[in-house]
């Protein structure tokens, strides 16, 4: 899965990096992104104008009665969102691209019954891009609209397994164009486009417990220990 993750790339970066068009909210670095927090994201018109946006991480359904469960949408399990409620219509219409350094877990030492943090990169890649799904949601007692997102996971390569089962989709620059496509929303291409990485693509480091706390938002999170 992907619970807390890492983006302290500028807006130059960015900008360069996504081929953003248009600028509509600037990024916020931070070391320790947690769920319902706001989050940058790549999305796209149906013209092909790319936007730098913000949404809050934590996928609120246009249906919901509130925003209660907002903070167990983080993830959506690639092999089911089209055929989820929560998710289905979003696949087709609403994807985005969630920039990011790299993200952390907690795996269980089973010698001691703890977790434990690690970090996790791609592998010579400073920045990257999680496949992500987006929605619109009217707050109905004030009124107020959310924009909110999930970020898609899938099955955790050889690498990663022995962490976590799951591993969040990480697209390749080659495969942004087609997954911001707003004319692209056949459920079985886009699935088949989010492969995921294989082991010898991402890599992984423990890091210290301070990262646990989510107000912990220093550089030396994601430093080896």
């Amino acid at each position: 899965m992907c619970g807390r993750f890492v983006c302290i790339s500028d807006l130059k970066t960015l900008q360069r990096w996504f081929d953003v068009d248009v600028v509509k909210a600037e990024p916020e670095a931070s070391y320790n992104v947690a769920p319902t927090q706001w989050i940058s994201a790549v999305v796209q018109n149906m013209r092909g104008t790319r936007g730098l946006v913000r949404l809050r991480w934590g996928l609120i359904p246009p249906w919901a009665k509130d925003r209660s469960g907002a903070a167990r949408m983080i993830n959506a399990r690639l092999e089911t969102a089209a055929e989820k409620p929560s998710f289905a219509e979003a696949l087709r219409q609403r994807r985005c691209l969630i920039p990011a350094n790299g993200f952390y877990e907690w795996p269980v030492h089973q010698q001691a019954q703890t977790r434990e943090p690690v970090y996790i990169q791609q592998q010579g890649a400073d920045i990257f891009a999680f496949a992500g799904l987006y929605s619109f949601w009217r707050d109905p007692d004030s009124g107020e609209q959310l924009a909110t997102c999930s970020i898609l996971t899938t099955a955790a390569n050889r690498t990663l397994a022995d962490l976590h089962h799951r591993m969040p989709v990480i697209l390749k620059p080659r495969q942004y164009a087609a997954w911001l496509d707003k004319h692209q929303q056949n459920p079985t291409e886009l699935q088949a486009l989010c492969q995921g990485l294989e082991s010898d693509e991402t890599t992984w480091h423990k890091v210290s417990e301070s990262v646990n706390k989510v107000s912990y938002n220093q550089q030396e999170a994601i430093q080896p220990v």
